[in-house]
């Protein structure tokens, strides 16, 4: 009898002790592309990138941007920049999939239509716990300046939008 009761207060210890919270993941909150500001031909928009390092993150911001300025449109920030979306295409992402993957690839030329404006606005570093390790990983807001004119021209290119599938 006193080993069926040790064995139970044991089992009670082991799994009372267990704890109920999870990590918090870092990407639990999706920041939002925001317009700054306009020029004649460029947009300033705010952008948030994700990454071990600081080029990581700016990689991440350029690609978010421009594919924000893309498919989603400019709608948070300041009014005067709302921008509707390039391609308003319902399924437009998943349809021209292949392009936009060379196009956003790491040496797409996704580049040459964005540029980031000045250093980071703000710098936060977050403990993103994995099952084996801890992993630093920091979150940066950059400004970036978006050539929208020339994405439009590229985008009505016939052999680009007419003729993917």
């Amino acid at each position: 009898m006193k080993k069926v009761i040790a064995i139970l207060v044991i089992g009670f210890l082991l799994f009372g002790c267990k704890s109920k919270l999870k990590p918090r993941e870092l990407g639990a909150f999706e920041y939002k592309t925001a317009g700054v500001s306009m020029t004649n031909d460029r947009i300033l928009v705010s952008s948030w990138g994700f990454g071990k390092t600081k080029k990581e993150c700016e990689i991440s911001a350029l690609k978010k941007a421009v594919k924000d300025v893309v498919f989603k449109g400019i709608l948070d920030g300041n009014p005067s920049c709302k921008q509707p979306p390039i391609l308003t295409k319902v399924n437009a992402e998943k349809e021209y999939q292949s392009f936009f993957e060379t196009f956003l690839s790491d040496d797409g030329k996704y580049i040459n239509y964005a540029e980031i404006n000045g250093e980071p606005r703000s710098q936060s570093h977050s403990k993103k716990v994995r099952k084996l390790d801890r992993v630093l990983n920091m979150e940066l807001e950059f400004q970036i300046l978006i050539d929208r004119n020339g994405l439009v021209k590229l985008l009505q290119q016939p052999n680009i939008t007419n003729n993917q599938e």
